[in-house]
């Protein structure tokens, strides 16, 4: 089973920020999502609200959903706005969601997913949330993670490299909080070739790919974030 977000203790961990995710995933992301005022956003995965927040302050409605109780409850508590509804459900079923959405934000949840299967009903329920305009947004962690030259403040830990195209193959991993505690995570590999797949299956086509910046005073070289750009393929 991949890391388990439901664990209260994992969670409050978790909610205390990953630098890296801050200085080198998050310019990316703002950058690319651009303009949100008056957007329909679902906020897939959302966690602890932490992106639903900043949507809707810049004037997004926003649906963030977690099968996590735990998630949803610090999101309520910390991160709640007028203009987010935060959900506890399932990604595999959103048919309790009605509606279109003009952006589907899903991050970092690929890797917390348990196997091939849950993430092509997962990208499957999506494209049923999108119109014709509508964007999908999703992150994973880049290949160059698995990288012995990774910084040692985020990285894999025992990634064989040997395994790096069998299907679900899981492998651990760690990364420092902002308050200088060691969140751990038991991460799914998906590799690039098996994400396409998918991707064409559910008849969506890859807009663009950007990586992850580097942030040199912070020791951070390699990307370690990929961010997918996708719209459906009419």
């Amino acid at each position: 089973m991949a890391t388990d977000f439901s664990d209260e203790s994992k969670a409050n961990v978790y909610s205390e920020g990953i630098p890296s995710k801050e200085f080198s995933l998050n310019p990316i992301i703002f950058e690319k999502i651009g303009d949100v005022e008056g957007k329909n956003i679902l906020d897939l995965g959302c966690g602890d609200g932490e992106y639903s927040k900043i949507f809707a302050e810049k004037g997004a409605k926003v649906i963030g959903i977690d099968h996590s109780e735990k998630q949803i409850e610090i999101a309520n508590n910390v991160n709640k706005h007028e203009d987010i509804r935060y959900l506890k459900l399932n990604g595999e079923l959103l048919d309790e969601i009605e509606g279109e959405f003009d952006i589907i934000f899903m991050n970092l949840v690929v890797p917390s997913l348990d196997n091939t299967e849950k993430l092509k009903n997962i990208v499957k329920e999506c494209r049923k949330l999108m119109g014709s305009n509508s964007i999908f947004l999703f992150t994973i962690l880049h290949p160059l993670y698995l990288s012995p030259e990774q910084d040692e403040t985020d990285r894999a830990v025992d990634f064989d490299k040997k395994k790096y195209f069998e299907k679900d193959y899981c492998y651990n991993s760690r990364a420092l909080t902002n308050k200088g505690n060691e969140m751990k995570f038991y991460e799914t590999h998906f590799s690039l070739n098996t994400l396409s797949e998918i991707l064409e299956e559910n008849k969506f086509l890859i807009k663009s790919l950007t990586e992850s910046k580097a942030v040199p005073d912070k020791g951070i070289y390699l990307p370690k974030y990929l961010l997918f750009e996708c719209v459906k393929d009419k």
